[in-house]
């Protein structure tokens, strides 16, 4: 489901990346990946633990760790391959 969800919005965005996040209302006590295109969505990946998440997730992506002051929750980014001449960003910098 990830990699459809995935393929779909990196069709119309450059860039495209799963937000890893805990301590979500919607989700206690799990690790939650919001698909980010280029803002946050609807779109859920939940599981118990961080490698159970890490799993589902498509394949190829760039991982980031969260910057100083980031959103509270956020554990860590994943991107999808970069077109060239692009760099990663959070999406709240």
């Amino acid at each position: 489901m990830a990699r459809s969800l995935h393929d779909d919005a990196i069709r119309v965005h450059p860039v495209v990346a799963w937000g890893i996040m805990e301590d979500q209302a919607e989700h206690p006590d799990k690790v939650v990946a919001r698909l980010m295109a280029p803002t946050p969505s609807a779109y859920v990946l939940v599981a118990d633990t961080l490698a159970e998440l890490r799993a589902q997730l498509p394949p190829g992506m760039t991982h980031s760790q969260p910057p100083a002051g980031g959103p509270p929750g956020v554990v860590e980014m994943w991107f999808s391959p970069l077109p060239p001449g692009t760099t990663a960003a959070w999406f709240w910098d």
